[in-house]
């Protein structure tokens, strides 16, 4: 890495300096995934340095093919050949939630303390182990890119510039409020806290993630991670999905018996 790096890239530098485990051998080719989607972009001069994270020791590992376990993918009976009583399925769901917590503001003003059950996936979908550890690995590089655009002022005005002519009251604001801080800005040196949750779907025919969006702000449904979970569990005891192909699935991915 090049002696002289911006303060956030000195950080990550640094805890991997200082014990933390390296990723495991299958994640090299994030690398390869971000700086081809980056490259398709017109990417900011100031977002092809974080790139060179890609390039060093930090995920210069093997690269391995991720196996997809998506319903059917690799067993003959799947979702649409189990026998579901959905109407029980969705009754038993959301009477859990409303007595455990899994909740959400109704909205509107009658009544206005009123509360629904927060969305939720009446069946679990089965992710691969590996993916989701890559994602974890290319969450703070992502971080890294992310800091670098929001500095890269002249790029941010540049590449949204039209979108602030058509959408005034937001995107068009958060640039005026760019420019008339920039001077009080300029007299001192910023710190900043940046909590990010960056959201992604599994494509199935490529087995690579597509990026939704990254979220800075929104976190409110985190919470209900754990309930999710506990839901699930609670429906799987009820036989609700002992049809299912990832039902028969041990810990590993693969068929019991």
């Amino acid at each position: 890495m090049p002696a002289t790096l911006p303060a956030s890239r000195q950080a990550l530098a640094a805890a991997n300096r200082h014990g933390r485990r390296p990723p495991p051998p299958s994640h090299r080719r994030i690398a390869a995934e971000v700086a081809a989607v980056a490259a398709s972009r017109s990417p900011s001069p100031a977002l092809i340095r974080p790139l060179g994270l890609a390039q060093g020791a930090w995920l210069q590992l093997p690269r391995t093919t991720a196996r997809m376990a998506a319903h059917g993918e690799s067993d003959p009976v799947d979702a649409a050949d189990a026998v579901i009583n959905m109407d029980a399925l969705v009754n038993d769901a959301t009477m859990w939630a409303n007595q455990h917590g899994m909740l959400m503001g109704l909205g509107g003003s009658a009544p206005s303390v009123a509360c629904i059950h927060a969305p939720l996936a009446a069946q679990p979908v089965y992710f691969p182990k590996e993916r989701f550890m890559q994602a974890k690995t290319l969450m703070p590089l992502l971080a890294v890119i992310m800091d670098e655009v929001a500095r890269d002022e002249a790029y941010l005005e540049a590449t949204l510039a039209a979108a602030a002519e058509s959408d005034t009251e937001f995107t068009g604001r958060l640039l005026a409020l760019l420019r008339a801080s920039r001077r009080a800005r300029a007299k001192a040196p910023e710190l900043a806290l940046a909590i990010l949750r960056s959201d992604y779907m599994l494509d199935v025919p490529s087995g690579t993630f597509l990026q939704v969006e990254m979220n800075t702000i929104a976190s409110s449904f985190g919470c209900l991670s754990s309930l999710a979970t506990r839901l699930h569990k609670y429906l799987h005891g009820r036989g609700h999905y002992k049809d299912m192909v990832w039902a028969r699935l041990d810990g590993k991915g693969r068929r019991r018996g």
